[in-house]
Parts: structure tokens; C-alpha cells; sequence
């Protein structure tokens, strides 16, 4: 019977050491980063088996830009953040390429930025096979933002308007 009362809070011990590096939010553990208000997580969405969540951030004038950050993790297992980063560029338009790590789905690439076009309706990049990927579009009530996880050798982009007009383009 003494064995198991010191067996019991050892091992309480140990499972709050091992769980310890997670957060039991998504939001707590990105304030562990990013304590200023300034950064605001916007969207959030699953792809394979990481969570690519989106945020606000400020940028070094004034202005605002849009981060990337990649957790893995469950409500149920709490979350660590893997990797993130942000941009700030001028212009209504934006659009930045990092490579994320997703797991047991490898590494790809996430194109993704933000248009303050009003008239957008898709976005559309090609993958280094030639092939024609649609990006999701999101309205945040912040900004339109937009991402596609894919492959590319360079990038190919368009954003256009529900009646196929292309109202930016990269190259």
C-alpha cells in the first residue's frame, strides 16, 4: 500500500512533465510568442496532421501584415507551436511562400497572403506539374486572406474577380 501512494504522485509527476510543453489552447500557446496585442489570430484550419493558423501582425511603421504559424497537437493533447513567421509588405495585395513541416505528409510549401480587393473571388497558382490549384479564400473581417499548400518551382499566381477578370498577378 506505501508503494502505490508513492507510485501514484510520482507518476503524476512525470505525466505533467511530458505534458507540460503543451498548451491546452491554440491561443495560449501563441501568446507564448506573441504576448503583444497587436497579433491577433485570425483563421485556423487542419491540414493533415498539423493546424495552420493565420494571425494579424504589426509591422514595424505602423502598418499590418500577416503571419504563419504551424501547431501540432488536439484540444484533447493541448498544442505546441512548430514554426511561425510574418510579412509586411505595402500594398493591397500580398502574397509570401514559406515551407512548413506537416508531419507524416512532409514538408510543402504554403503560398498564401491577403487582397484588400473587393471584387475577388478566387485565386488560382500553378504547381510545379503544370497543374491548376484553387486557393481557399477566407474573409476574416480583418482582411481577405488566402492559402494553398502545394509544391511549386516558381511561383504562378492570379487573383481574379467572379467574372474572370485577373485583378493581380504574379509574374
Amino acid at each position: 500500500m506505501r508503494r502505490l501512494a508513492t507510485a501514484i504522485p510520482i507518476a503524476i509527476l512525470i505525466c505533467l512533465a511530458l505534458a507540460g510543453c503543451r498548451s491546452m489552447t491554440m491561443e495560449e500557446e501563441f501568446r507564448k510568442t506573441y504576448p503583444d496585442d497587436g497579433y491577433e489570430l485570425v483563421y485556423h484550419e487542419p491540414v493533415a496532421d498539423r493546424e495552420l493558423a493565420f494571425f494579424k501582425a504589426p509591422g514595424p511603421s505602423g502598418g499590418e501584415g500577416l503571419g504563419l504559424a504551424v501547431f501540432e497537437g488536439s484540444s484533447r493533447e493541448g498544442w505546441k507551436m512548430t514554426q511561425s513567421g510574418s510579412f509586411h509588405y505595402p500594398g493591397g495585395t500580398v502574397v509570401d511562400v514559406g515551407r512548413v513541416d506537416l508531419g507524416k505528409a512532409g514538408s510543402k510549401e504554403v503560398v498564401y497572403g491577403y487582397t484588400d480587393e473587393k471584387d475577388a473571388a478566387s485565386v488560382e497558382l500553378t504547381d510545379r506539374d503544370g497543374s491548376v490549384i484553387e486557393a481557399k479564400l477566407i474573409d476574416t473581417g480583418w482582411r481577405r486572406i488566402w492559402y494553398a499548400v502545394t509544391t511549386i518551382e516558381s511561383l504562378n499566381l492570379k487573383l481574379l474577380s467572379g467574372d474572370g477578370t485577373v485583378l493581380y498577378q504574379v509574374p
